[in-house]
């Protein structure tokens, strides 16, 4: 992953990933697939290796997309700036200095609740820009971090080198 350049004095406060679960969630219908058309090809006495082979690889590539994709998605808090760097080969990032954070939210579905992962919204005054850290871990306890360091960006610019 190419290295993000930071201004002098900008330092990682923290650095994301999505939260394993929503990683598990997502490969494990692929397992599920390839291992039940398996299972149909094996119990119905049609085992060709070449189809097979094929099946397997086919799940494998999913899941490796799966996994790359989460994988090249960072959330990061510095000490200038909130950003999230979505996706590899259709690469969207979004940022928005602290100074100019006006709300962060978060949000937890049921599942969320359950296994202590949720969004984060940050929204940019007066831009209507967003930048969102979506399925990770301990949302709330980051989110209330990122609006004590957006506070006090705001209370002391100076702090911050502006």
């Amino acid at each position: 992953m190419a290295e993000k350049k930071y201004v002098p004095g900008e330092e990682i406060i923290f650095e994301i990933r999505p939260s394993w679960f929503i990683l598990v969630f997502q490969i494990l219908p692929i397992i599920i697939a390839v291992a039940g058309v398996l299972a149909i090809f094996i119990g119905t006495g049609f085992f060709n290796l070449l189809l097979f082979l094929i099946v397997l690889l086919a799940g494998i590539f999913v899941a490796s997309i799966i996994f790359i994709n989460w994988y090249f998605t960072v959330y990061r808090l510095t000490n200038k700036r909130v950003e999230n760097q979505v996706g590899i080969f259709g690469r969207r990032e979004e940022e928005i200095a602290l100074k100019d954070v006006e709300a962060v939210d978060f949000q937890r579905t049921f599942w969320g609740k359950f296994f202590n992962f949720g969004v984060v919204l940050i929204k940019a005054a007066g831009t209507g820009r967003e930048v969102d850290f979506t399925n990770i871990t301990d949302a709330k306890k980051v989110a209330d971090q990122i609006e004590d360091m957006a506070m006090s960006a705001r209370e002391h610019p100076h702090n911050n080198g502006e």
